[in-house]
């Protein structure tokens, strides 16, 4: 069955997704695809605000806690995301459960329990982690305003998205020039929807598919 594809980009804080994902629309839509951005967490519902006042440091909560609003606020946007899919719609989506569980697992939690709550989500249909040495991101603007912003806490979370990588990801070091990193991305971003255009990619759900 035709569908869009569902398009992760991944990495640590001012790595350079919401950029890479905003050059990456702009080209795909001047070739004609039908494409749209989503971005976790979604600070415009109920939950995601309440997730931004606790990333801005205005509200204390237990980490489990965040971890679970993370991922409901995942959930609340499933259908709609089936939806835009099945409709032909290709996503962009910046963040996804893999950062929920390499922030919570970070902290020392266990690494099932992180797993958890995401699963049975939709599946991506590609997965781009964008890699980056810590003085780089340290220089780039805004980095340090929002709680996990910091090189020690941040260096953690960048050895647990290694043990979230498989094979399936596409590794892109966005150390690089912006436009050379987009350069990059666009090819393998084409080819996966023309496979899920094309019937060849069925829907997979997530952590539950072996």
């Amino acid at each position: 069955m035709s569908r869009g594809a569902l398009i992760v980009v991944e990495g640590l804080d001012k790595s350079g997704k919401t950029t890479q994902i905003k050059n990456c629309l702009q080209i795909l839509r001047r070739d004609g695809f039908d494409v749209c951005q989503l971005s976790f967490p979604d600070r415009t519902t109920s939950i995601g605000q309440l997730i931004s006042s606790f990333l801005r440091g205005e509200t204390v909560l237990d980490d489990r806690v965040v971890h679970l609003l993370f991922s409901a606020n995942r959930w609340e946007k499933w259908k709609e995301i089936k939806e835009r899919l099945m409709a032909g719609t290709t996503i962009l989506v910046d963040r996804y459960a893999y950062s929920g569980v390499a922030y919570t697992a970070s902290k020392g939690y266990d690494w099932d329990w992180c797993l958890g709550p995401d699963k049975g989500l939709i599946a991506p249909d590609l997965v781009i982690y964008l890699s980056a040495s810590s003085k780089v991101l340290e220089t780039r603007s805004g980095y340090g305003q929002e709680r996990y912003e910091n090189q020690l806490f941040q260096n953690r979370v960048s050895e647990t998205f290694e043990k979230l990588v498989t094979h399936k990801w596409l590794r892109i070091s966005s150390d690089r020039p912006i436009e050379e990193v987009t350069h990059h991305m666009i090819p393998p971003i084409r080819n996966i929807i023309d496979s899920c255009q094309n019937g060849a990619l069925p829907l997979g759900t997530l952590w539950t598919d072996g």
